[in-house]
């Protein structure tokens, strides 16, 4: 994953961009992902992890309404999420994140399911997965499609 997320980060280099995340399921691995390479303060501005529903409400400010009806791991919460980080921190751009990395008894959503997007000015873009694995390995699938999403949104 390493060479997405420099190739990602050179490329915000480059064109004078910013990045900021907002995690929920990955509890920090998209900016640990990037904070471990050199320089990367040049570009990011930081991550909100928002594990928990309540956190999303309390911290994000996502309606209580927009959970109840489309839940946590829906395109719409994602979409929220990153408009919100963008605000926050005044980023270019916006990775952002919301899945279930394994099976949470009683939910009609399957493990592996996240959506997944990047946010601009100019576009946004939220895409459906459905990783299978261990938990770990849905959140590695995860984090990859995330940095893969973003690359295909900068311009070179």
């Amino acid at each position: 994953m390493k060479s997405i997320v420099e190739l990602c980060l050179n490329k915000l280099k480059r064109n004078d961009l910013t990045l900021a995340c907002a995690e929920a399921s990955l509890g920090g691995l998209l900016g640990q992902s990037i904070v471990a390479i050199p320089g990367a303060s040049q570009v990011f501005k930081g991550t909100i992890s928002t594990y928990s529903n309540q956190s999303k409400i309390n911290i994000l400010g996502i309606s209580d309404d927009l959970m109840d009806v489309y839940g946590a791991v829906s395109v719409e919460v994602v979409t929220q999420m990153a408009l919100k980080v963008k605000e926050l921190f005044q980023s270019d751009f916006v990775i952002a994140e919301s899945g279930i990395a394994s099976p949470i008894v009683g939910s009609q959503k399957s493990s592996g399911l996240y959506f997944i997007g990047c946010f601009s000015d100019k576009s946004s873009v939220v895409e459906q997965f459905q990783f299978e694995g261990y938990r770990d390995q849905i959140m590695n699938e995860a984090a990859l499609h995330a940095f893969k999403i973003l690359n295909e949104s900068l311009v070179d």
